[in-house]
């Protein structure tokens, strides 16, 4: 019994932890490559896209993990920590030790 309540709880946490991880909004990834590259539009432009890219991925490897609460959580936990840096939270998703 305790084990179905625990896994209710995780569930009902990790969706509503989710949807505020990962409702991100672009002008956050913006502000923050503004930020890294002031006054260079190339080297902005390039960042977003960087940051874009590794955002996916970590959306698409938190769809394909879904199964596994430890993995995922280690990706809602990096995402929430690193947010808007994606770079970051893909390289701490990635130094986890289940990957």
């Amino acid at each position: 019994m305790n084990k179905l309540l625990l896994a209710a709880l995780i569930a009902t946490l990790s969706l509503t932890f989710t949807n505020s991880v990962l409702a991100e909004t672009p002008g956050n990834i913006a502000s923050l490559c503004k930020k890294l590259w002031p006054g260079e539009k190339g080297q902005q432009s390039y960042c977003i896209k960087e940051k874009r890219n590794y955002q996916d991925w970590l959306k698409y490897n938190r769809k394909r993990v879904y199964a596994n609460v430890d993995a995922r959580l280690t990706i809602d936990q990096c995402i929430a920590k690193n947010k808007p840096d994606y770079r970051a939270a893909y390289d701490c998703v990635f130094d986890a030790s289940w990957f």
